[in-house]
C-alpha cells in the first residue's frame, strides 16, 4: 500500500526524500512508474538487494519507518527499526497493534489527514525513541525463541 504514501505526496515531499527497499518485481515496476508520472524521481530512491548490513544503516539513518501495509503477517521491518532507534508509522491493522502494542504510530493509509497527524506527532515527540525502543526488547533472539516454541508447543 506505498501506493497511497506516495500520492500522498503532499504530506512527505517538501521535507522529506523516500528510500524504498524492494525486490525487482512488476510491482516495483509500477511503484517506480508511479514516481516517475507524479515527478517525484528527484525524491525516492529505489534500492534493491540491499544486504542486511546495509539495510541496519538505512534504519539507523531513516526519520522514520513507513510501513503501510494493509495485509501484514508479523512485520519484521518495523521491528528492525525500532531496533535501529528509528520511530515506525504504519498501518492501523490488528497484527501491528498485537505486534507493536503502542510502539508505533498508527494510521489509516488511505487518509492524508492521519499520515500529517503522525508524522507531525514524530516531530513533536523529543521521548519518541525511547518509548518505541521499550517494545523491541519483547523481540530479542530469546524472547522469540520462547514464543516461536511455545506456539509450536500449543499447534501439537
Amino acid at each position: 500500500n506505498i501506493h497511497s504514501f506516495i500520492k500522498n505526496k503532499k504530506v512527505w515531499s517538501d521535507s522529506y526524500n523516500l528510500i524504498i527497499v524492494c525486490g525487482r518485481t512488476d510491482y516495483a515496476m509500477s511503484l517506480q512508474q508511479m514516481v516517475v508520472d507524479l515527478e517525484l524521481k528527484d525524491k525516492v530512491t529505489f534500492l534493491h538487494e540491499v544486504s542486511f548490513n546495509e539495510l541496519k544503516i538505512l534504519y539507523s539513518k531513516a526519520y522514520a519507518l513507513v510501513y503501510p501495509s494493509i495485509d501484514e503477517g508479523f512485520g519484521i521491518p518495523p521491528i528492525e527499526a525500532m531496533a535501529s532507534n528509528t520511530p515506525v508509522i504504519v498501518s492501523d491493522i490488528p497484527v501491528f497493534h498485537e505486534v507493536l502494542t503502542n510502539g508505533a504510530l498508527y494510521v489509516n493509509p488511505d487518509d492524508e489527514k492521519s499520515w500529517q497527524s503522525a508524522i507531525k506527532n514524530i516531530e513533536q515527540l523529543p521521548d519518541a525513541i525511547s518509548r518505541f525502543n521499550n517494545y523491541v526488547a519483547r523481540y530479542d533472539f530469546d524472547n522469540m525463541k520462547q514464543m516461536v516454541g511455545n506456539w509450536l508447543a500449543e499447534s501439537k
